[in-house]
């Protein structure tokens, strides 16, 4: 046999003896590759997955996250008008600020003005309350003296009436006297001299004296009712105190106005100065019938 070829038989077992173990070992190992294999290929599986999963979380919260990035460009973007906005309004404020302080400086002066008026507006009322004060005093005194004139008027014309009363009757008297004409049969009574026919009362009256004066020895008063209130000279009045109890004796009309009467006065008893005075205030009172 030729040599090389004994050595390619000796290779060829050589390489057969090298390569069963060879084998042994792939066939070992290919069952072990196999298995890692297997579990890295469920281990890349569950990567992937899981990869899969996390770009999804990713992308759901990319959107979220951009979701918010509008919100927040939105909620920017109000906010830098709201910014517009408020500068605005700072400077109207600005402006109105100016305003009131011109018109802070108008009122201040209007107040002082105001306060000087006032001032003197007091002023004027002290004084118009003291000329009111003077007036009034003066008023007061001026009408105390009307009041005192009038009574005083009222007093000298019932004076005057009764002189005048008084002097209508004397001539009445001389004329009757120097006349000769027949007396009236009606019942008289003398009184000083004159002579009055007596009249009966046609009505019940009640009358006060307002004035008294002595002509001689008679006694003339003059009550405040008239001929509107019905009296005719003759009536005779019974007079009274003012309380309407105690007499004092009767009032003969003897001349007759519209809202007064005089007449003079007779006692009944004799004539010694024991009479009851007459005076202003008391009753004189005429009975229908009498």
């Amino acid at each position: 046999m030729h040599i090389l070829t004994k050595i390619f038989v000796v290779l060829v077992s050589l390489l057969s003896i090298g390569i069963v173990p060879l084998v042994v070992v792939q066939s070992v190992n290919e069952a072990t590759f196999k298995e890692k294999y297997l579990v890295e290929r469920d281990s890349a599986s569950a990567v992937r997955a899981a990869l899969s999963s996390s770009q999804a979380l990713a992308a759901q919260v990319e959107t979220g996250l951009q979701t918010q990035l509008k919100e927040a460009e939105v909620r920017l973007a109000r906010a830098a008008a709201d910014v517009e906005e408020n500068k605005g309004r700072v400077r109207v404020l600005d402006a109105e600020k100016s305003a009131l302080g011109l018109s802070k400086s108008a009122l201040e002066s209007n107040i002082q003005v105001l306060t000087e008026t006032d001032r003197a507006r007091t002023d004027l009322v002290g004084t118009l309350n003291t000329e009111v004060s003077r007036l009034r005093d003066r008023l007061v005194d001026a009408e105390k003296s009307r009041v005192d004139m009038e009574a005083r008027a009222a007093e000298l014309s019932a004076r005057f009436e009764v002189a005048d009363e008084a002097r209508k009757q004397l001539q009445e008297e001389v004329t009757r006297l120097t006349s000769k004409s027949s007396v009236s049969a009606a019942p008289t009574v003398a009184t000083g001299g004159l002579s009055v026919s007596r009249q009966i009362a046609d009505r019940d009256l009640r009358a006060h004296i307002t004035h008294v004066r002595r002509d001689g020895d008679r006694y003339l008063a003059q009550v405040d009712h008239g001929s509107r209130d019905g009296i005719r000279p003759g009536w005779v009045f019974t007079i009274a105190q003012a309380d309407g109890k105690s007499y004092v004796g009767d009032l003969v009309i003897d001349r007759v106005d519209v809202d007064r009467a005089v007449g003079h006065v007779e006692w009944l008893g004799a004539s010694d100065g024991s009479q009851p005075e007459v005076e202003q205030g008391q009753i004189a009172t005429a009975r229908k019938g009498y």
